[in-house]
């Protein structure tokens, strides 16, 4: 993980252009079907709250609102930009609690003895 400095903001434009970058990055690196996202002032805000609180020791964040309101997106970039691996359960009507607890295992080994950021949507 690389080592990034937390600077102050001064200009919001210029931060959208990062954020921007960053999410054409995160398009052209992983992405099968690109993420759209209109980056407007708080959604800005969001993403760098998000950062500040993955970024911080023991960081976590809990993102509640109704469903198609842009929390997973905010989350998904705020993760690219930390360097951080993004993991979610593939559910189906096969999917139980056996195969929830096999999941959190496989996510705590990657987050513990790898030693990597990992953000569980």
């Amino acid at each position: 993980m690389s080592t990034k400095l937390y600077e102050p903001v001064y200009d919001i434009n210029a931060l959208r252009e990062r954020l921007e970058h960053y999410l054409e990055a995160m398009n052209l690196d992983n992405r099968k079907v690109p993420l759209r996202m209109v980056l407007f002032n708080e959604a800005i805000e969001h993403v760098v709250r998000a950062c500040r609180a993955l970024r911080s020791d023991r960081g976590n964040i809990l993102m509640v609102g109704s469903g198609g309101c842009g929390k997973g997106t905010i989350l998904r970039l705020s993760a690219y930009v930390c360097e951080y691996q993004v993991f979610t359960i593939n559910t189906s009507s096969v999917y139980g609690v056996s195969n929830l607890l096999e999941d959190i295992k496989t996510m705590y080994r990657k987050a513990g003895a790898g030693g990597k950021g990992i953000v569980f949507l």
